[in-house]
């Protein structure tokens, strides 16, 4: 169904305390201020969040509390503004996967499923405790699942293409196009 398994991508993080907005994001699929996700076929994303060396320096909640990292919803107007409550359920198109390198690095699982455009806000929560533990520092950008071409399957296509071309000769020689 897919051509292969989630493209795997990674977003260096760098924490701006006081400043708007708090972070910076360094990564290919961060476009005009948004994690545009184009999947072309592929079974959606892993997203490796990487947090850059800064002082004082940032971390994720530890692997353990991972859901605690990252916060998503959909977006039902363009001014929503980004989950604000780090206990809420986990959103099944944004979910954490797993905290490592020292609660450095938080991996993302988006399935991004075809057909499914969804505009979405997130927060990844940070702390400057090296343990992951609180008070959780919330970062808030907006991403946006645009998914890539569906993996059509060349072999269908033809042997439909070649149906359709039998039935259409057939109709046309019923109709008399090819008598003498």
């Amino acid at each position: 169904m897919f051509k292969n398994g989630p493209n795997e991508v990674n977003v260096n993080v760098t924490v701006l305390p006081g400043q708007t907005p708090n972070y910076s994001f360094v990564s290919p699929i961060w476009v005009n201020n948004q994690l545009v996700l184009q999947n072309d076929g592929n079974d959606g994303f892993l997203i490796s969040f990487i947090l850059q060396p800064s002082t004082p320096q940032y971390y994720f909640p530890p692997d353990s509390q991972k859901d605690l990292a990252v916060t998503a919803q959909a977006m039902t107007n363009p001014n929503q503004s980004c989950p604000g409550n780090q206990n809420a359920k986990p959103w099944p198109l944004f979910k954490a996967k797993s905290v490592s390198g020292d609660n450095k690095t938080l991996v993302v699982r988006d399935p991004n499923p075809q057909g499914q455009e969804t505009a979405f806000s997130f927060t990844l929560w940070v702390t400057t405790n090296a343990d992951g533990s609180g008070p959780y520092l919330p970062l808030d950008p907006i991403g946006d699942n645009q998914n890539g071409p569906v993996n059509y399957q060349w072999g269908a296509i033809f042997i439909a293409a070649v149906a359709v071309a039998a039935v259409a000769l057939f109709v046309l020689y019923e109709v008399g196009l090819f008598a003498r």
